[in-house]
């Protein structure tokens, strides 16, 4: 049995929403809408004279009613369900700027077909590419693609919307002079009879912008139109001319007047396209789907900022994408949310959807008034709104942007906008990706990878080594090159890291190195090509008997080395401390000294902590010899501390239990050193076991005992107490030098 509750208990939840809703508050969500509508149908009057110029110029009307009813679509279809309630959505400047650069494309494929099969050709290239970027919209959404787009670099789209603004100022020209207006027609415009034509609307556009940037409001736009419109008869008629007379030479949408404002294509016309006209035009086609693309989180990034709230990405696309499906299917054009119009939209009436309805109303009202309610429009006012439009890109992408961006980025920005106009919008996009991942790598290459760079003098292993050992490891410190490495590794950076290797080689004034130590614990991945930057290192050292070590390199990363050939010859280890310890152990089994310098005994090693020898039978009745294997715990986390220990043979590891089982060692301590001294002056719990890793031997001093030594021998408990006192100081003296070389 289906279940109808959730739909009843919405049914409802709506209709207790609108019953409280009161002709009040209606009445301002109603005049916000129908002066958005009224906005709308300026601007996409507009947009269909750019598309259905010079030879199509017959079919503007149908033109104008298939953006209209697009736009009526894309507007409910968003207002209903988008996340953001306050959303006006329409057919957008930038991909019907770019559409029309199809539209001429095909007519230049078509200069012997009649105007109807060039008219078919356009409305299916219509068609495929609003259809083909809903499909994209939806895709992307779906599957939660959406912050890819953020990646394309800031002035790569700075250079498509200046690039658009250049196209639209062309295309208001052409708008104005009836024709496909081009580069190569500048030289036109100085004729007189064609002047007259564009600078009034040049003129309108440009105090247009003064007027929005000096004073922005919504009435500004749609008054200067109707005041434009009226002062043009006024002017027609103080000079004696007719309406007719303005249809007959182009000055209105003549062509509009008594034509259909839309129907449905026929098959007789659909029967008509030139596909191989259509099929030219597919880059441009695409690039209207990737530019549209951008377009669409750009502008609801800025609605975001403007609302000052979050709005589901994904879930707009998704909409969006099903919103210029529909309105594709009919032969609409791409259209998303409205930044401007949206933003004004919640100033002038808060969070309801009631706005983009009623807008969406308005556009449907004078879309079935039919063709004559648009026939009287003066094409330079026209013109001068989408050469208005042109303008504020141009002053936000390309003036503006002086201040904004670096020179580099504003040089590359500026050489897509001339691209775009002078050769084609595809070729600028190109030449914008390629650009700007040219200076990516350039860029990405002078970041130094070294996040910090130590020798053996400042940095050292967690492993704890007797007095004379320590003194022998810093003697030899430039024995030692270790380089923390950081960030994604391609061959740009490291090549600079085989030249920073290269450059300490060279060094005479420092000692021949033993050991150069890479650690990977801070990179995530590494570029195939970088591999043979490192097997060149590999070369290198071994040329000079250098180890090469890598540490904390992920099995992915040690994986593509060995591919490349960094496997013999290079020592991997899970840490870098691990792989310090390597070092270490290595420089003091080939030092001659080492022996000599050592104490031999346990007794040895008292007499070097006492005031004299003789004191060491004194101690040593305060201590208990035991004798541990192997992985025998010495010491157990959380146990009580009850007494020291002097290492004689062998060496402990000290490990921090975690509460999965799991155990990470914080340190290892090697013979003629003590562990646990801390806890036990502390008076607290251990809080890590000590476990030997080797056959051990060591010396118990119980907390009973030390304090029996005090209250028997003072001198001696005070001997013990200073040399204990300066171990914990050494330590605490190493690990400072530590930190401070981390932290350099």
């Amino acid at each position: 049995m289906r279940d109808f509750t959730t739909p009843v208990i919405l049914l409802s939840n709506a209709a207790a929403r609108w019953g409280n809703f009161s002709c009040a508050r209606f009445f301002p969500l109603f005049i916000s809408g129908v002066v958005i509508g009224v906005l709308d149908i300026f601007i996409e009057i507009s947009f269909a004279a750019l598309i259905f110029a010079g030879p199509l110029a017959a079919y503007v009307s149908n033109g104008i009613g298939l953006i209209l009813t697009s736009t009526v679509i894309i507007a409910v279809v968003l207002a209903l369900w988008s996340s953001f309630p306050a959303t006006i959505a329409l057919p957008q400047d930038i991909p019907v700027a770019i559409f029309a650069l199809v539209s001429s494309g095909i007519l230049a494929h078509m200069l012997t077909a009649g105007p109807e099969a060039s008219f078919a050709t356009v409305l299916m290239a219509m068609v495929v590419t609003t259809v083909a970027t809903g499909i994209t919209f939806f895709l992307i959404g779906r599957f939660r693609l959406s912050e890819l787009a953020r990646f394309v670099p800031y002035p790569v789209i700075g250079g498509f919307l200046g690039g658009t603004g250049m196209l639209l100022v062309l295309g208001a020209l052409g708008v104005m002079l009836n024709v496909n207006f081009a580069l190569s027609s500048l030289v036109l415009l100085l004729e007189p009879d064609i002047a007259l034509r564009w600078i009034p609307g040049v003129a309108f556009g440009m105090t247009l912008l003064m007027l929005l940037r000096w004073r922005p409001h919504y009435l500004i736009m749609p008054m200067m139109v109707v005041g434009a419109t009226i002062v043009f008869y006024l002017v027609l008629a103080g000079v004696g001319l007719t309406p007719a007379y303005a249809a007959s030479n182009g000055w209105v949408l003549a062509a509009a007047r008594g034509g259909a404002i839309w129907t449905l294509p026929s098959l007789q016309l659909i029967a008509q396209v030139d596909w191989r006209a259509l099929f030219s035009q597919a880059d441009k086609m695409a690039t209207v789907v990737f530019i549209s693309v951008i377009a669409l989180l750009m502008n609801i990034s800025g609605l975001e900022l403007v609302a000052r709230r979050d709005i589901d990405l994904d879930r707009e696309l998704q909409t969006a994408g099903i919103a210029n499906v529909l309105a594709g299917a009919l032969g609409g054009v791409v259209g998303y949310h409205a930044l401007s119009l949206s933003a004004l939209a919640q100033r002038m009436s808060g969070m309801s959807r009631v706005v983009g309805l009623v807008a969406a109303g308005t556009v449907l009202a004078a879309l079935l008034l039919g063709a004559d309610l648009f026939s009287f429009f003066p094409r330079w006012v026209l013109g001068g709104l989408l050469f208005y439009l042109g303008l504020v890109f141009l002053v936000d992408w390309v003036l503006d942007a002086w201040f904004k961006l670096s020179r580099m980025d504003y040089i590359l920005m500026l050489a897509i906008v001339i691209v775009v106009t002078g050769v084609g919008f595809l070729e600028g996009v190109v030449l914008g990706i390629l650009i700007a991942s040219v200076l990516f790598v350039f860029n990405y290459s002078r970041v130094n990878i070294t996040r910090q760079a130590w020798t053996g003098e400042t940095f050292r292993s967690s492993v704890e080594r007797p007095p004379h050992e320590r003194a022998l490891l810093r003697q030899r410190g430039q024995d030692l090159m270790i380089l923390q490495l950081q960030t994604y590794i391609f061959f740009g950076t490291a090549q600079r890291l085989l030249d920073q290797s290269r450059a300490r080689l060279q060094n005479i004034n420092l000692a021949p190195l033993r050991f150069i130590l890479l650690d990977f614990s801070r990179v995530p991945g590494v570029d195939s090509s970088a591999v043979a930057s490192f097997l060149r290192m590999l070369q290198l050292t071994q040329a000079q008997e250098i180890e090469l070590l890598l540490t904390g390199a992920r099995p992915e990363i040690q994986a593509q080395l060995r591919r490349g050939g960094i496997g013999d010859g290079v020592h991997y280890f899970p840490t870098l401390d691990y792989g310090m310890e390597w070092c270490e152990n290595q420089i003091l089994m080939h030092l001659p000294s080492r022996q000599a310098d050592a104490p031999a005994t346990f007794h040895e090693r008292l007499a070097q902590i006492l005031p004299s020898a003789q004191d060491a039978p004194r101690l040593e009745k305060y201590l208990e010899r035991i004798e541990m294997p192997a992985r025998a715990v010495l010491m157990r986390q959380g146990e009580r501390a009850d007494a020291l220990y002097f290492i004689e043979q062998g060496e402990v590891s000290v490990e921090l239990q975690l509460a999965d089982g799991k155990s990470v060692r914080l340190r290892t301590i090697r013979h003629g050193t003590t562990v646990g001294e801390v806890a036990l002056y502390l008076g607290g719990t251990r809080t890590a076991s000590v476990v030997s890793l080797a056959p051990t031997v060591v010396y118990r001093v119980s907390a009973n005992a030390l304090r029996a030594m005090e209250r028997a021998d003072a001198d001696l408990a005070a001997a013990l107490h200073k040399w204990i006192a300066g171990v914990i100081a050494e330590r605490l003296a190493d690990n400072v030098r530590t930190l401070e070389a981390v932290m350099d």
